[in-house]
């Protein structure tokens, strides 16, 4: 069976003492405990607290994934994050082309593809977001924008493989909006991701993730949708209650 994969992006929330209590908490959660070997937890916390969190999580299914990277392996760059110093403190999955990395931040396509070809060269798996804005959503432009954004990843990957690659489809315009795209708008759009990363990547091992307002109300109709293979929680994932809600 394919593994379906739920990664907490935590941003910048969470203070230090909440982040242990909340992994504390998972791990010794019976019901969490049962789950199948295919159900994959991914805790995304600050950069500050990868180091703190990561002895915790040493010997158990729970993965510790970073929010960014460099593009760069090293050098003066101040305030950046190499994917070296990611792997050493136990990072195994890393969020890249986030909407709000690209919006705040400027980030282009090819500063991400810099970021994979770290992660990749650091045996780090990659979690590529891709998404439209609400103009582009209205204009009916979303699936011209996705393949935009996946071209030069593409070319990135057929240079420089991936073991496994994540794609997490994120409308920018429904991230902490509680606004989503309807059932039918979303299994279309899967429908289409599988199709191309198909035809251009047969090879890949790829798996495709859904975030936006994910939360407990929604994921279960999430869940039964053709081609996905996990969520992105943001807010959702904040407090272990909801978090575990989502995930069982």
């Amino acid at each position: 069976m394919r593994p379906f994969f739920y990664v907490a992006n935590w941003k910048m929330n969470q203070s230090l003492a909440k982040a242990q209590e909340f992994v504390q908490e998972l791990k010794q959660d019976s019901t969490i405990a049962s789950l199948p070997v295919t159900t994959k937890i991914v805790l995304c916390p600050s950069f500050p607290h990868l180091g703190f969190l990561a002895p915790h999580l040493k010997n158990t299914s729970i993965a510790l994934g970073a929010q960014t990277c460099s593009p760069y392996a090293s050098g003066a760059y101040t305030g950046q994050a190499s994917a070296s110093t990611l792997a050493e403190v136990g990072c195994t999955y890393c969020l890249i082309g986030h909407s709000e990395r690209r919006l705040f931040r400027n980030e282009t396509d090819e500063q991400i593809v810099g970021q994979y070809n770290q992660l990749i060269n650091n045996n780090i798996t990659p979690i590529m977001c891709i998404g439209e804005s609400e103009k582009e959503y209205t204009a009916g432009s979303t699936l011209a924008v996705l393949e935009k954004q996946l071209m030069l990843l593409i070319k990135a990957y057929r240079e420089n493989s991936a073991t496994t690659l994540l794609i997490a489809y994120e409308p920018v315009w429904s991230i902490g909006s509680g606004k989503t795209p309807t059932d039918t708008e979303i299994a279309a759009i899967f429908v289409w991701l599988k199709k191309h990363l198909q035809n251009n990547l047969p090879n890949a091992s790829t798996f495709l993730v859904y975030g936006g307002s994910v939360d407990e109300s929604k994921s279960p109709i999430l869940k039964k949708i053709p081609h996905l293979d996990g969520l992105l929680i943001g807010s959702a994932s904040l407090t272990f209650k909801n978090f575990k809600n989502i995930v069982v």
